[in-house]
C-alpha cells in the first residue's frame, strides 16, 4: 500500500503543488524513520557538500532553479530533461586546510525515454600522520571517500516533472573502510510563464552495506529539501528560497563543552540559552539571487543561517554564511566560480566547467 501511495503522489493529479508537496512529505514521514543523524553523528558527510560553483555561490543547496544546468540536475536529478543532453561537467574545490574535492557529470536524452546522467563525486583528505596511543610517529596514511551516482529525470506534463538518484559511496579512512546505497527522490514544477518555479527533495535514503567496525551505530545523512524560486518579469533578478532538513524542527547543536560549564567567579552552572522558535526556524534557511545580466554573464549572492549560527566567531563572526560567485561563457565553454565563507578561519573556492560534447562536433 506504501508503494502505491508514493506512485500516486508522484504522478502529480489535478491538486495544487502544495498539497502534493506535504502529501509527499507525509507519507515519507510514515515509511522512513525521522530520527536522521547532524553534525558528527551520521556518516559519509561528504555526499552533502555543495557539488559544483553554483550551489555553493547560492548558499549551498539550490533545488528548485530549472534552467538545463547539469550541476544542478546531479543533486535533483527531476531537473533532468532535454535541454542537459550530451553535457559534461567538471567541479573541483579547494576545501579547508588541504583538504579537496570534485565532481565529474555527464547527461544523454533518449526522446520518449527519460534523461539520465551519471556522476562521480570525491573527496581526498591528504596525508595524515598516524600516532600510537603514545604519540609516536607511524608515518603518513592517506584518506578518501568516493559516490558514484546515476540519475534519471522525466516529465510528467509541461510543468511537473519527477526523478531519481540512486548513490554507490564508499569510504576510505586510513585502515578503516566503509561503503553504503542511497536512494534520492524529487519533484519539480514550473509555471506556464517560467517565472515561478518549486522542487521538493528526499535525500539519502538508504542504508550502510559495510560499516567501518562491526558494532558501530552508523546512518547515513538524511533529509528532506523544499525550494521556491521567483524570476521577477522585465528584470534581471532571480531569487530562491531553499528550506533545508525538513524532516526535523530543531536543527541547534549542543557542544559538550558548553554543558555544566562552571563560573570560576560564582561556582555556579552557566545556564545554556535556549533558541528562540525563530531562530530555530531560521536555521533551515538558504537564500539565492542571480543577477542574469545577460546570456553569458551572472553575478550570485548566497545566504546559509544555519552555517553563520554555528560556524561564526562570536567576537569577530565578519562574513560567515555568506556567500558569491559568477558565470561566464566563453565560446563553447560555461564557467561557473563560487565563494563560501565558513568562519573567519577560512572560506572556499569552488570553479565549475561545462561543455557540450554535441557543440564539438562537425556539420
Amino acid at each position: 500500500m506504501h508503494n502505491n501511495s508514493i506512485f500516486m503522489t508522484f504522478t502529480f493529479t489535478k491538486y495544487s503543488f502544495m498539497k502534493k508537496i506535504f502529501a509527499v512529505i507525509f507519507l515519507m514521514g510514515m515509511i522512513i524513520p525521522l530520527s536522521a543523524q547532524y553534525g558528527g553523528s551520521a556518516g559519509f558527510q561528504f555526499i552533502n557538500l555543495p557539488n559544483s560553483a553554483r550551489n555553493a555561490a547560492l548558499g549551498g543547496r539550490i533545488i528548485s532553479i530549472a534552467d538545463g544546468d547539469l550541476n544542478l540536475a546531479l543533486v535533483m536529478p527531476s531537473l533532468l530533461d532535454s535541454t542537459d543532453h550530451d553535457q559534461l561537467v567538471f567541479n573541483y574545490n579547494g576545501y579547508l586546510s588541504d583538504i579537496n574535492y570534485g565532481t565529474v557529470g555527464y547527461a544523454k536524452h533518449y526522446q520518449d525515454l527519460s534523461t539520465f546522467s551519471a556522476s562521480l563525486q570525491y573527496i581526498s583528505y591528504g596525508d595524515i600522520v598516524a600516532r600510537d596511543v603514545s604519540g609516536n610517529d607511524l608515518g603518513k596514511v592517506s584518506s578518501g571517500e568516493y559516490m558514484f551516482s546515476l540519475g534519471a529525470g522525466k516529465a510528467i506534463d509541461s510543468m511537473y516533472s519527477i526523478g531519481s538518484n540512486v548513490k554507490f559511496i564508499l569510504s576510505n579512512l586510513a585502515d578503516y573502510n566503509a561503503s553504503a546505497i542511497a536512494l534520492d527522490l524529487s519533484g519539480n514544477y514550473v509555471s506556464k510563464d517560467t517565472y515561478f518555479s518549486a522542487g521538493l527533495l528526499i535525500r539519502n535514503i538508504g542504508t550502510p552495506i559495510k560499516k567501518y567496525s562491526p558494532n558501530e551505530d552508523l546512518s547515513l545523512p538524511f533529509g528532506i529539501d523544499l525550494g521556491l524560486t521567483r524570476k521577477l518579469a522585465k528584470s534581471p533578478l532571480r531569487f530562491s528560497l531553499t528550506l533545508e532538513n525538513l524532516q526535523r524542527w530543531d536543527l541547534t547543536y549542543l557542544d559538550p563543552r558548553f554543558v555544566n560549564q562552571v563560573d570560576p567567579l560564582t561556582g555556579q552552572v552557566v545556564e545554556i540559552k535556549e533558541e528562540s522558535q525563530l531562530q530555530k526556524g531560521m536555521r533551515h534557511v538558504i537564500l539565492g539571487s542571480e543577477f542574469i545580466l545577460s546570456d553569458n554573464f551572472h553575478l550570485r549572492f548566497g545566504y546559509n543561517f544555519r552555517r553563520r549560527a554555528e560556524l561564526r566567531y562570536e567576537q569577530k563572526p565578519a562574513t560567515s554564511g555568506i556567500s558569491w560567485g559568477l558565470s561566464l561563457r566563453v565560446s563553447k565553454f560555461k564557467l561557473n566560480y563560487g565563494r563560501a565563507t565558513y568562519n573567519h578561519a577560512g572560506s572556499t573556492n569552488h570553479i565549475s566547467m561545462t561543455v557540450r560534447l554535441s557543440d564539438f562536433k562537425k556539420g
